[in-house]
């Protein structure tokens, strides 16, 4: 979104800062390529969901706020820098959504009404509810679960999965979220991922805010004993803190 203050965000953009970050940080990507290799398995199953996933996400977009402003909205971060005044055009131009930029960073003008977003985000659900399911530790009430909520989760999501939709976003993380730490027992191993996915959610659409604000004080509740406490809240804090100017900004 910074970037698209001083150009479009393309293609390009993307592989430059891919570029970037392979040249500055060749010791990290090739620690992640081999942690991708040590889990091929999981790899395999992502791409064999990935092939199912695939003749729904060539159907046209389903949902009417699609074409009314998602598809505009990223057509206008691709093709020019931010515009001030956008929302003058029309007032939903101005709902602004952290994956628009993201969505219009990987436009090629080729796939103009396909967006990869929602389909990741529901490979990524139907990997973790998987892998929950077939696991040898996994208890029974929680396989229960698991279906329950993968069952509906795929029947809302199926019409949109080509489209950018915040709402189908933020229900598929809440749900990533909420079996991550069921599959946990609720202990919270990795307070530090869960508030930056909550403050990612917040900044996709505001009205989960709520729902974000009372799993913060969760979280805070139950590692307010743990050394290095306040300093957990460094990076989430900061990364509400430049999303929330830049949304408001626009």
């Amino acid at each position: 979104a910074t970037i698209n203050v001083f150009m479009p965000i393309g293609l390009w953009t993307t592989m430059a800062l891919t570029g970037l970050v392979l040249i500055t940080a060749p010791a990290r990507c090739l620690a992640l390529c081999r942690s991708l290799w040590m889990h091929r398995g999981a790899m395999l199953l992502i791409l064999c969901l990935l092939m199912l996933i695939i003749p729904y996400w060539l159907v046209p977009e389903f949902l009417y706020d699609h074409y009314l402003y998602h598809d505009q909205t990223v057509k206008w971060f691709h093709q020019y820098p931010l515009p001030a005044g956008l929302t003058n055009l029309h007032g939903r131009l101005g709902f602004n959504n952290a994956t628009f930029p993201i969505a219009s960073s990987f436009q090629t003008g080729l796939n103009s009404h396909w967006y990869f977003i929602n389909a990741g985000l529901f490979t990524l659900f139907m990997f973790k509810s998987i892998s929950l399911l077939i696991g040898a530790d996994t208890k029974r009430w929680l396989r229960v679960a698991v279906i329950m909520l993968t069952g509906t989760v795929c029947v809302y999501a199926h019409p949109y999965l080509s489209g950018i939709s915040p709402d189908l976003q933020v229900a598929l993380l809440t749900g990533y979220l909420l079996i991550t730490l069921a599959a946990d027992e609720w202990r919270i191993e990795q307070p530090g991922f869960i508030l930056s996915l909550l403050v990612f959610m917040v900044v996709i659409k505001v009205n989960v805010g709520v729902f974000a604000a009372s799993m913060v004080l969760v979280i805070l509740w139950k590692q307010r004993n743990q050394p290095g406490f306040l300093r957990m809240l460094i990076l989430p804090v900061c990364i509400g803190m430049v999303w929330v100017s830049i949304v408001t900004g626009k």
